[in-house]
């Protein structure tokens, strides 16, 4: 990042930023859209970061719409020469930014007069809808994305950012920027395949089946534009290439009802909460049979996704099972193992269709306490990974119906390494070493992570 310039964000302030050509003025009806993924995200106390601006280009700079993280309440949007900070609007909740893709997608009619129109949709729904004065003078008006953070002097936690943004457009109709959402009217955007209904009977010889390896990401050749291929890759950002679907290391397991020792009923709480405190993941039950447990919790999701554009399946829902097993050996060591199954299902909806999906990980981890001071542990992971499973969508070429079916299952499997010594110091205090390794990263071929970390722990 490099300082700002011209007054003091030349010492205070940090901007890494990409400016859209300000073509744009009063009188302009606009639509612009773009996703962003804010990767391991903390958020910076005592100031509030601009990832994304609308503002004139010379004279005073007037600022019409800011995108800024605030710390308490996520990205909200502000209206600075207008209502000002005080009625900032949320646009996508502080529990939602991490590690997430988020669509944006904003309809624009700048005017200095009553007629002006600001509405903004995340991930499909309307956030916000402003009517009125939206520019103060026929200055011409540019879209800034990245992140600018002014003032750092002021934050207690100036933290590194990292955002990533795609799909960065501009155009004069909602169907020509909307490759995630649905236009208002029940429009999409357009391409050379278009779903159709699966009700037209195709010829039973021109049915195709490709890889989810080989069409999950943008940009895609012909076959592959328009909504299917990047609902195709919405889908898969969730359901097909993540490491972090589901895994009951997020649950607090305890025994409810005892029959016998080390034997009873059991029950989970995810603890992953919303801002209201209210549970995500649905509650789990199970059976504990002294060394052995099994548990399992279903939601009303497809693997973690919801119907969305032309993935428009119905009625999800994915049973997820867990057996595990614990074993203590000589009271100096403890060895965990739990395989865990899912299985998701759902109706047909009006364009496609996707089989049973059947998926499978694994989770290990080995503690061996040394002697009072040395402690350590040795984990091996394979999150769930698709194991069978197909989209079936019925697309139209040249005026034609043609089935294509698309394999869910990714060609790689992410496997994480990891090795934990810590080393106790006093009652008090101790020092832990943690390294990790993490081969082909969310199931994606080639790729690999590393990370190594030292912490010091002082209790008082």
């Amino acid at each position: 990042m490099r300082g700002d310039c011209k007054y003091h964000l030349a010492k205070w302030g940090e901007r890494t930023e990409l400016t859209a050509g300000a073509t744009d003025r009063p009188g302009t009806n606009v639509w612009y859209a773009w996703s962003v993924y804010h990767k391991d995200f903390r958020f910076v106390n005592g100031i509030a970061a601009t990832h994304g601006q609308f503002k004139t280009v010379g004279g005073r700079a007037h600022q019409y719409a800011m995108f800024r993280m605030d710390a308490n309440r996520g990205m909200v949007i502000a209206f600075d020469a207008f209502e000002g900070w005080s009625s900032s609007k949320v646009v996508i909740k502080k529990s939602h930014i991490s590690n997430k893709w988020n669509d944006i997608r904003i309809h624009a009619k700048w005017s200095t007069g009553a007629d002006g129109i600001f509405q903004v949709w995340v991930n499909g729904k309307l956030k916000v809808d402003r009517r009125g004065r939206n520019a103060l003078n026929n200055e011409a008006i540019l879209f800034r994305f990245g992140i600018y953070k002014s003032d750092t002097n002021r934050a207690s936690n100036n933290h590194t950012q990292v955002v990533y943004y795609d799909e960065v457009m501009r155009g004069k109709t909602c169907k020509s920027v909307s490759q995630f959402m649905a236009c208002p009217a029940g429009g999409g955007n357009t391409g050379t395949s278009s779903p159709t209904k699966p009700g037209a009977k195709p010829p039973k010889s021109s049915t195709d089946t490709v890889s989810i390896d080989d069409v999950d990401r943008p940009p895609f050749n012909d076959r592959f534009t328009g909504e299917i291929g990047y609902g195709l890759d919405k889908f898969s950002r969730v359901t097909v290439f993540n490491g972090n679907v589901f895994s009951f290391k997020n649950y607090h397991t305890f025994t409810a009802y005892k029959t016998k020792d080390k034997q009873g009923l059991l029950l989970g709480f995810s603890k992953n909460q919303k801002e209201d405190d209210s549970i995500i993941d649905p509650v789990g039950i199970g059976w504990l049979f002294k060394n052995t447990a099994f548990m399992v919790t279903q939601d009303n999701s497809l693997l973690g996704s919801k119907p969305n554009g032309v993935f428009d399946f119905k009625d999800p829902a994915t049973t997820y099972i867990d057996l595990g097993y614990r074993k203590n050996i000589l009271n100096k060591a403890t060895l965990f193992a739990d395989v865990i199954y899912a299985y998701g299902k759902s109706k047909q909806g009006e364009f496609v269709r996707i089989d049973n999906i059947h998926a499978l990980g694994f989770e290990s981890k080995f503690e061996y306490l040394a002697n009072d001071k040395n402690k350590f542990v040795f984990g091996l992971d394979m999150p769930l990974h698709i194991e069978k499973g197909v989209s079936r969508f019925i697309v139209s070429q040249s005026g034609k119906p043609v089935p294509l079916n698309i394999d869910l299952v990714p060609a790689a499997r992410e496997s994480r390494w990891s090795l934990m010594h810590n080393y106790q110091l006093s009652s008090k205090s101790n020092i832990v070493t943690e390294l990790n390794y993490t081969n082909d990263v969310n199931h994606r071929r080639d790729t690999n992570n590393y990370s190594a970390m030292v912490k010091y722990n002082m209790r008082f």
